[in-house]
């Protein structure tokens, strides 16, 4: 048996988390002949055929699955020696990166301010991307998020309740008269990850009689569309103290969520990280008021 390389074990793991080459390459962020030229030489390194490619992509053999899981432990093990030991001395100093809806940052910007002053040496990156990150696998170092992770790897620290209601345009209110129910009125729809939040979830209940116009993936395009006029949407409160368009349309309690600062454990013990979230969590819990419904 000839040596194995870790890229190449690599490449496998990411085509069994991708199903395609071109996806295993994105995920690696090289070019798909790379991911192939890597999964051949493994395949003659351990001198068996580990995967079986088609024109839906690519499927894993037995012994391609066997070779994927070992990789994934391998992977694992990898992360774990760097939350353990990597920046442990460093200070705060370094990229934290943080993931969180879009609909947050206008929150946090005073925070994330204030913390790039404090520490002169602390960068920040943001990911408001509609996906969810993987936090087990660090795609960030911190997240804030509407639902608690139970992952025994992840510390969720709850750091404020937000409250949501139903919110129109004065002109859409001006042509269509009051809402008293949802039936027949248009609606802004949700894609599915804003579905599995507590507004998506109170819609999948009571708006059956709707008609959806538009459907959206993220609540900033979905505040766009019904400033325009596109339909009522359920939003939470503090999104709305930010559009002066939009008005509440009636007294239906929709609900609320808490929501946290979700972290790996091994990476709170990390000074950057530390810092971010002993500064966000007091600043956040200090503008409670603003996730509320007024009145």
């Amino acid at each position: 048996m000839q040596l194995m390389k870790w890229d190449d074990l690599r490449c496998l793991l990411a085509v069994e988390r991708a199903g395609t080459l071109s996806g295993a390459a994105r995920l690696l962020r090289v070019d798909q002949t790379t991911v192939g030229r890597r999964l051949d030489a493994l395949q003659v390194a351990l001198g068996t055929s580990l995967v079986e490619r088609d024109e839906g992509g690519c499927r894993l053999t037995a012994a391609g699955s066997r070779a994927a899981s070992t990789a994934a432990r391998m992977d694992e093990a990898a992360l774990e020696l760097g939350r353990d030991i990597g920046g442990l001395d460093a200070g705060v100093d370094g990229t934290v990166r943080v993931a969180t809806a879009g609909g947050f940052v206008p929150v946090l910007a005073g925070a994330l301010r204030e913390l790039r002053e404090r520490y002169p040496r602390l960068r920040l990156e943001l990911n408001t991307g509609t996906a969810l990150v993987n936090m087990v696998r660090r795609d960030a170092d911190l997240a804030i998020r509407m639902t608690r992770d139970n992952q025994p790897s992840l510390l969720a620290k709850r750091v404020g309740h937000i409250q949501w209601g139903l919110y129109a345009s004065e002109s859409y209110l001006r042509r269509r008269g009051p809402v008293r129910s949802l039936d027949g009125h248009d609606l802004i729809g949700f894609g599915d990850v804003l579905g599995r939040t507590t507004g998506g979830q109170w819609l999948a209940r009571h708006a059956a009689g709707a008609k959806i116009t538009v459907r959206v993936s993220d609540l900033l395009s979905g505040l766009a569309a019904a400033v325009e006029g596109m339909g009522v949407i359920a939003t939470p409160a503090f999104l709305v103290a930010r559009e002066s368009g939009l008005m509440p349309v009636h007294r239906t309690q929709i609900g609320g969520a808490d929501f946290f600062l979700v972290t790996h454990r091994e990476l709170a013990r990390i000074p950057r990280v530390r810092a971010v979230i002993d500064h966000l969590t007091p600043f956040i819990r200090q503008r409670a008021a603003l996730f509320r419904i007024a009145g």
